[in-house]
């Protein structure tokens, strides 16, 4: 008896691609692609059919990608996905990934994110890494819900896996260029083949350059913009019949001033605070997402290097088992600036508002270099699939040791009164200037044994187990000098403190799956997550936060089906879902000379619930659909109530309970479309291609009530179209883009108030695409 499974018949997903010249000359065209055959995907570390696979995931290939979006990040990604979304902070370092609306949004150096981001098999050790330019890239799989038992501990939301173009076994090559409207530029190339029978490389390069769509009045420049470069190699080799080496080697460099907040100031101010808007907006007075100039002296940008080698190894064993080896090595540099008074004002003397109490304390920039070092050892042996027990167990190993060195500079006029916007000058009061730096390394040591085996008891029903163990040692030390004149000035004490924790956890899968039809397979599983230990380390760090962040653990259950319909023209998937996070990772407030405060530690027990529809279709030869829905319910279940809190400050926390978990709207859909026109009597083709995300309502702050007007990003849809002639050989194509066709404002994070003047509103991130905008792309191939 046979208990290989049947599988469904599937569309090629490529067939759903939105061609924006982003596919070279080598990648067949979906004209190309009306054909019957299957997804494959490695969401459970084997190659097996989307449709066979008892996981909620999304595939994207980079068209995909590149249509919702000139830049190639993961940041992109998220327009094709409803359910993740992303946390734009001030910088890499400081942005977050988050799955059906669970994410853990902090500045500490020793907590670990909760969707893992991975780079062929590869998993990053901070979620900042993942923010950088990827290029070249086969397919993105996005699995949805805790995935601990293959990926590992800081996948306790989801995982993002990233699968970049492996060597050809034909010469090949492209090159591509793209302008967008206000001067950006991007550009890139490959080249691919064979260097003998048995060798191949891939070769590939980018550039990209924009100054920014948000003008700093103070500089006379835009900011918000960035300048990259990169290559990556890889050689492959056929070392003999059971054995495939494939190394890979790439560098990036970027120096972006990408990440200023606006203020976003509103109308109907008093003559105080509109005095001090004048000043921080440049008289603009702006509102909200409409604001698109800045007034601040000092350029909040970041940049650094980005290396990796890494060499991953397939031998075929035992007539058809196979070992995979992953062994890499990554080094990643972030070198970042912030205003933080958000003002024109020199660092030795500037405006200082004046209110009620005294007065606003100005000049205060904050430099933080950090430097990350991971290495990685993966081992895996699996059956060869089709038998009566397939499996998978794997050995793990990752390092990290993180170095940041974090130093904040202020000065400040407590005494002056000539007017609102007294300089703060010498002979003006009572001045205090001084600076504290911290340097902080938290090194991490993490070893894990896992495995999964299906049970194929029948031809329909198949049974799922998989378990893992995991072991976490996390260790670090910190330091902070100060020097100060005429005060603090705000600024922690000189301090010195080292300490550890470590963990171990056993976490279990379980699920059956059962093939309602040939076109239908339905499953039910029960997955356990885990994020291991975490401290919160920042610069004013102190014995109250030397105490560990207990791990975050999570139980998950999923049902859902899959299908392929009508003779294969629409694929149709569907998921339900319900997940609790115990120990939940997440700013919470604790008291603190008597009052409360907000900062990272467990704040209670969280939960998710919600269904998914991913859709692909193919109604005729010359159209294909695709989309998703999405319903996420995110809140706080229990908020956990810390030591010494009084009966007030007891009540502001009871009342936080059910409140919705920041950047997780309850409604998320994106649906793309695209046309191919063959030319009569004119050798190419047109192809009109269309993409529409949109979601509901959020908060970027974990403590936000409904109805509430602070902290939230307005629901918001955005429109992408574009038009591509490609010439019949497809060696060459022309495209036009249209991003935001609708001129639909929007922000993707809002920050505290403005130095405590909540009447100046509040920081936002504004991206690129919350303005209409044009751009084209030209492309050859050889």
């Amino acid at each position: 008896m046979s208990f290989k499974k049947k599988p469904i018949r599937t569309v090629l997903a490529a067939s759903t691609a939105l061609i924006t010249g982003s596919m070279f000359a080598a990648v067949p065209t979906a004209s190309a692609q009306i054909v019957m055959e299957e997804l494959m995907v490695t969401a459970q570390k084997r190659t097996e059919s989307l449709l066979d696979v008892p996981v909620a995931v999304t595939t994207v290939n980079s068209s995909q990608i590149e249509s919702a979006g000139n830049l190639i990040d993961i940041q992109s990604i998220q327009n094709l996905v409803p359910s993740l979304q992303i946390r734009r902070g001030n910088g890499n370092r400081e942005s977050t990934l988050i799955m059906r609306g669970v994410g853990t949004v902090s500045f500490s150096t020793a907590a670990e994110p909760s969707v893992a981001a991975v780079l062929d098999g590869v998993v990053l050790s901070r979620a900042g890494q993942a923010f950088n330019e990827l290029v070249e890239i086969d397919r993105v799989e996005v699995l949805r819900g805790p995935q601990g038992t293959l990926f590992g501990k800081n996948a306790s939301a989801g995982v993002v896996n990233v699968i970049s173009k492996g060597p050809s076994d034909e010469n090949e090559a492209g090159m591509e260029f793209s302008y967008f409207q206000d001067d950006e530029f991007r550009a890139k190339a490959f080249i691919t083949g064979p260097l003998s029978d048995n060798v191949r490389y891939r070769l590939n390069a980018f550039w990209g350059n924009f100054d920014g769509h948000i003008f700093n009045v103070a500089q006379n420049e835009n900011v918000m913009g960035y300048d990259r470069a990169g290559v990556r190699g890889q050689i492959e080799i056929d070392a003999s019949d059971d054995l495939t080496l494939r190394f890979i080697a790439d560098w990036t460099t970027r120096d972006d001033d990408c990440c200023a907040d606006v203020i976003g100031g509103p109308s109907g101010l008093s003559a105080e605070a509109q005095a001090q808007a004048d000043v921080l907006l440049a008289g603009t007075n702006a509102n909200g997402p409409s604001t698109r100039t800045i007034n601040q002296d000092h350029v909040t940008s970041e940049s650094g290097d980005t290396w990796s080698i890494q060499m991953n190894a397939d031998w075929t064993v035992m007539g058809d088992h196979s070992i995979t080896s992953i062994t890499s090595f990554r080094k990643w540099e972030s070198v970042s600036t912030l205003d933080l008074d958000f003002s024109p004002n020199s660092f030795e003397g500037g405006p200082v508002f004046e209110h009620t109490g005294g007065f606003w304390e100005q000049g205060i920039r904050d430099n933080g270099n950090t430097e990350v070092k991971q290495f990685s050892q993966e081992l895996r042996l699996a059956s060869p699939g089709g038998e009566m027990i397939d499996y998978t167990v794997g050995l793990y190993y990752f390092y990290s040791d993180l170095d940041r060195t974090y130093r904040r500079n202020a000065a400040s006029c407590i005494d002056g009164g000539d007017g609102i916007l007294d300089r703060c000058g010498e002979g003006d009061g009572v001045i205090t200037r001084g600076f504290a730096q911290s340097t902080f390394s938290p090194v991490v040591n993490n070893l894990a044994a896992f495995g999964q085996a299906t049970w194929n008891a029948t031809e329909e029903l198949r049974v799922i187990a998989g378990a893992r163990v995991t072991y976490d040692d996390l260790e670090f030390d910190f330091v902070r000098i100060r020097e100060t004149e005429g005060g603090n000035a705000g600024l922690g004490a000189p301090f010195e403190f080292e300490t550890g924790t470590d963990n171990t956890d056993f976490s279990f899968k379980a699920g059956i799956q059962y093939d309602l039809s040939e076109e239908v397979m339905g499953y039910f599983t029960y997955s356990q997550g885990y994020k291991g230990p975490a401290y919160n380390l920042f610069l004013n760090f102190g014995l109250g936060n030397a105490t560990p962040i207990d791990p975050e653990t999570a139980d998950s259950f999923e049902v859902g089906f899959k299908s392929s319909l009508f003779d294969d023209i629409l694929i149709l998937n569907v998921a339900a879902y319900y997940a609790e996070y115990d120990n939940f990772q997440a700013n919470n407030f604790v008291p603190f000379d008597g009052a409360l405060i907000t900062t990272l530690t467990n704040a209670g027990v969280a939960e998710t619930k919600g269904f998914e529809i991913d859709f692909i279709a193919q109604p005729t030869e010359n159209l294909s659909l695709s989309g998703g829905l999405a319903y996420t319910d995110a809140t706080i279940k229990e908020a956990f109530v810390p030591a010494g809190a009084d009966a007030g400050q007891l009540a502001t926390i009871a009342a936080r309970e059910g409140t919705r978990l920041p950047f997780a709207p309850k409604w998320a859909l994106n649906i793309s479309g695209q046309y191919t026109a063959e030319l009569p009597d004119t050798p190419g083709r047109i192809i009109l291609g269309t993409q529409y995300n949109w979601q509901s309502d959020s908060f970027s702050n974990i403590y936000q009530t409904e109805g509430s007007t602070g902290f939230l990003i307005e629901s918001h849809g955005i429109w992408n179209a574009s038009i591509t002639y490609e010439s019949e050989d497809e060696n060459y194509a022309v495209s036009l883009h249209v991003k935001n066709i609708l001129d639909d404002e929007y922000i993707t994070t809002v920050s505290g108030s403005v130095g405590g003047f909540a009447a100046l509103g509040q920081r936002l991130q504004i991206p690129r695409d919350a303005d209409r905008y044009w751009g084209f792309t030209i492309r050859a191939g050889f």
